[in-house]
């Protein structure tokens, strides 16, 4: 949770994609908690986009998250990519 905290402040994120849970050794993974973590020291984040994979309950912050099915369907097909000069830094 640290080292998430580190790069969303790092690069200022407004916004965190995650999933409930994640599959380990054949067991349930909780991910979202870790991102709630990260995320409570992070003031640039304002919302936490967030796709159902194994079912499982999670904590919710109104008005910051959302879920991947409610949003991603609406949204158009194509998208413009940003122009960025060849120097730019990538990270």
């Amino acid at each position: 949770s640290e080292a998430l905290a580190d790069r969303i402040n790092d690069s200022q994120a407004r916004l965190v994609i995650t999933a409930d849970g994640g599959w380990r050794r054949g067991k349930v993974s909780p991910l979202k908690p870790n991102v709630d973590y990260a995320v409570a020291n992070t003031p640039s984040v304002e919302h936490v986009l967030v796709a159902k994979r194994t079912g499982q309950p999670v904590d919710w912050a109104e008005g910051r998250d959302v879920w991947w099915d409610d949003i991603v369907p609406r949204q158009e097909a194509a998208c413009e990519p940003e122009r960025m000069d060849s120097e730019d830094m990538l990270y």
